[in-house]
């Protein structure tokens, strides 16, 4: 029997100087302060090395005087959250108080990028009234201790507008521990034994939940302090019966369980008529309605009113994606449609569409890039995905060729404005080899050593999911012509890892067709002569670790039978492990 995993939220609380600005010691934002330049750099690096989503509660404050900031963790895939103003005396504050700080944060917070915020309040505890006024602003979800529930650990519906509760309990408070336990102050070299022991309890409770509060203050600027958070989230990591989440997903996965509605669209700020233009174009639907994509792209000019064909493209795991006439309009989902917890930042697009410019000829045009609502407008291609050819059985080697030029245009792509490296990690390192790692302790050497390699390489524009299906065909010229489709975790990294991605997709097919098994091995043929020079050793061995990764990771080959998923499981192991065939017959 299977132990379903403890959730562990990390959450972090404050940005900057608000609190500062309450007690008369600042008027000003000051990025030299050491929570923002040290705590700040050194707790996201560190949520960047376990792949940990966390959830970021900042004051209303902060979020205007730092919006970069705010951004920017929303741009590493993580969730952000209100904390007040100027983090207040909260329970002290009066109702209209309370409510002003409300609509003025969540303003703040969405003109830096959140379209819906959770709130902690300042100090952790709610006022009675709080959940009616959060409701109020459009606020779905809470981690803060509500009156008279200081030690609930399992969320809860506060109220019936679908406010979801996830608690903390004061021991799991760095601030808490050093500074507001009566009994037994911790210290840096204790509090890792004692969050461990919370870890313990929450393994034993049904809920299976942990929220951490840390401060980047308290436990990231100074170093004893910083160690001991650093050590509690190492081992955490690798603690296979943990999953780290954030306060928005274990909310979502309450309504799931109790049958809760998803929070419907956010409250429309009320603003008198003659405050919009006449011509204000509409904003984009909730979800994929071709007919509301089509409004919105009419009031932009980009097609005409009479646009046609319109259908939902299939293979959105990663966006919603929606064909409107000449046009595809792509918007990232948060959170990815596989059946796990699959975060990501959806300021990605924002990322897939530089590298599209400057992949020109070899991707679709990009035409128009909405950042307020972060959507995609790119240009409609005719072809199909070379992936359902070759399930098919059919391989056409003069796709192959066209595909192998392709891998080779990829790679002589210009640097400029591609960085990606945090990308790579949420979307590829992460859910591809750590989180097999951490179920497969055998694996673990040897997928830490991948992930060393690929996270220290970064020499060549690497596109991160060059596979079958992302490689739209056209054959109705004399020749076949390859685009390449969806740039999103495009980044400067190591060449071979695109190289290695398509090899095991061709090896897959073979196993899943084996009648055309010599056709998809003459063609990895092809595919790895592109880059002959590749040292054929890391070639295998990164090769097996992406077999095993779509056989356990994450984002698993959906067509695969027992028998071709073992055979997968047996290649890739011994790829990985020793470089080798199991059965002395090559591929390529």
């Amino acid at each position: 029997m299977t132990t379903r995993p403890v959730s562990v939220c990390l959450t972090f609380d404050h940005l900057g100087a608000a609190l500062d600005v309450r007690l008369g010691r600042a008027s000003s934002p000051d990025s030299r302060r050491h929570d923002l330049s040290i705590g700040f750099p050194r707790l996201l690096g560190l949520l960047d090395e376990v792949g940990a989503p966390a959830t970021f509660f900042c004051e209303g404050w902060s979020a205007l005087h730092h919006p970069q900031a705010i951004r920017a963790l929303l741009a590493r895939g993580h969730d952000v959250g209100l904390h007040g103003w100027v983090h207040e005396r909260w329970t002290e504050l009066s109702r209209v108080e309370r409510r002003r700080i409300l609509f003025d944060g969540v303003a703040a917070l969405r003109l830096a990028g959140v379209d819906r915020p959770s709130f902690r309040a300042p100090g952790g505890l709610l006022v009675d009234d709080d959940p009616d006024l959060l409701a109020e602003v459009g606020i779905t979800e809470d981690s803060s201790i509500p009156a008279g529930a200081a030690t609930r650990t399992v969320p809860a519906l506060l109220n019936g507008s679908g406010l979801v509760n996830v608690p903390f309990v004061w021991p799991a408070v760095d601030y808490w521990a050093y500074q507001l336990n009566p009994d037994d102050p911790a210290t840096p070299d204790d509090l890792p034994h004692r969050w461990r022991a919370l870890l313990d309890q929450a393994r034993q409770r049904d809920d299976r939940l942990l929220v951490l509060v840390v401060h980047p203050g308290v436990s990231g600027s100074p170093d004893a302090e910083f160690a001991a958070v650093q050590r509690v989230v190492r081992e955490f990591a690798a603690c296979p019966d943990v999953q780290f989440r954030t306060i928005a997903s274990i909310a979502a996965q309450y309504r799931g369980k109790q049958a809760i509605p998803d929070p419907g669209p956010r409250p429309a700020v009320d603003v008198p008529d003659w405050f919009a233009a006449r011509d204000d174009p509409p904003e984009p639907p909730s979800g994929d309605d071709p007919d509301g994509w089509l409004r919105y792209l009419v009031g932009r000019g980009l097609v005409s009113p009479d646009a046609g064909p319109r259908s939902v493209l299939v293979g959105g795991v990663s966006a919603s994606v929606v064909r409107v006439g000449p046009v595809v309009v792509k918007r990232p989902r948060r959170r990815l449609d596989v059946p796990f917890d699959w975060q990501a930042g959806t300021n990605r697009i924002f990322a897939e569409a530089t590298a599209m410019r400057l992949a020109s000829g070899l991707a679709p045009a990009v035409l128009h890039v909405d950042e307020l609502h972060q959507v995609l407008v790119q240009r409609f291609e005719q072809g199909t995905p070379w992936k359902a050819q070759l399930l098919a059985g059919r391989v056409d080697q003069a796709i192959v060729g066209q595909v192998a030029e392709a891998l080779r245009a990829i790679r002589l792509l210009p640097t400029d404005g591609i960085d990606g490296a945090d990308r790579f990690h949420r979307l590829r390192l992460d859910p591809y080899f750590w989180w097999v790692a951490k179920r497969h302790p055998q694996l673990r050497p040897a997928l830490a050593s991948v992930v060393d390699r690929l996270a220290s390489t970064r020499t060549h524009v690497v596109h991160g999911d060059l596979s079958p299906k992302n490689l739209l065909v056209d054959s109705h010229g004399p020749d076949p012509r390859v685009v390449v489709l969806d740039w999103e975790v495009a980044h400067v990294g190591d060449p071979v890892f695109d190289l290695a991605f398509l090899l095991s997709h061709l090896f897959a097919k073979s196993v899943h067709r084996p009648a055309a098994a010599a056709d998809l091995a003459r063609a990895a043929a092809v595919v790895r002569a592109v880059d002959p020079d590749a040292d054929e050793k890391w070639v295998r061995q990164l090769t097996g670790a992406l077999l095993i990764a779509r056989t356990h990771g994450k984002s698993r080959l959906e067509y695969l039978t027992a028998e071709s998923f073992t055979r997968l499981d047996t290649v890739g192991r011994a790829l990985l492990l020793d470089a080798t065939w199991p059965d002395e017959r090559t591929f390529w």
